[in-house]
C-alpha cells in the first residue's frame, strides 16, 4: 500500500469514528405537561427554562409558577463533572454534571434529597427531555419534564 493510499485510509477511519457532537442546550424551552409526566408529585402551572450553552459551562435561569406563586432560579453547571454549587431558596445544592455520550447528566445532592436528572435533545433540536430520579425521605420516584424550544 503506497502512501497516499495508507494517509486516505487513516483519514477515512477517523472521520468514521469521530464522535458525534454534544448537543447544545441553548435556547428557550417552556414545558410540555401533556407530554410531561411528574408521577407523585404535582405538575407546575408554567415552567420556561432559558439556557446559555457554551460547553463547559451551561447557564440557565428557570421560572416556574404552582399555585404559591411564581419562582426565578439561577443556576450554573460545568458540565466536565466537577462540582457546582446552586441556591434553591436559602439553600445550597452540590451538583456535579458530565456527560454520558450524548445525554448530560446532572446529580445533585442536599440533605435527605439526591436527584439525577438525565437530558437528551431530539434529533431536531426541538423538544428536550429532562428524567429526574429522586430519592428522599418521602420515597423515591421519576419524573420527566419534555420542554418544547421556542422559536
Amino acid at each position: 500500500m503506497n502512501c497516499l493510499m495508507m494517509t486516505t485510509v487513516i483519514a477515512a477511519l477517523a472521520i468514521a469514528t469521530a464522535a458525534p457532537a454534544k448537543p447544545n442546550f441553548s435556547g428557550t424551552w417552556r414545558l410540555n405537561k401533556a407530554k410531561s409526566n411528574y408521577g407523585p408529585v404535582s405538575a407546575p402551572k408554567r415552567m420556561e427554562r432559558k439556557i446559555v450553552h457554551a460547553d463547559p459551562i451551561l447557564k440557565m435561569i428557570i421560572v416556574q409558577a404552582n399555585d404559591e406563586g411564581e419562582k426565578t432560579l439561577d443556576q450554573e453547571y460545568r458540565t466536565d463533572g466537577s462540582e457546582s454549587v446552586n441556591k434553591v431558596g436559602s439553600r445550597e445544592i452540590t451538583s456535579t454534571a458530565k456527560w454520558d455520550g450524548q445525554v448530560l447528566v446532572i446529580s445533585s445532592e442536599r440533605g435527605d434529597f439526591a436527584q439525577s436528572e438525565r437530558w437528551t435533545l431530539s434529533d431536531d433540536g426541538k423538544v428536550l427531555t429532562l428524567v429526574n430520579r429522586i430519592k428522599s425521605n418521602k420515597g423515591n420516584f421519576e419524573v420527566t419534564v419534555v420542554m418544547d424550544k421556542q422559536e
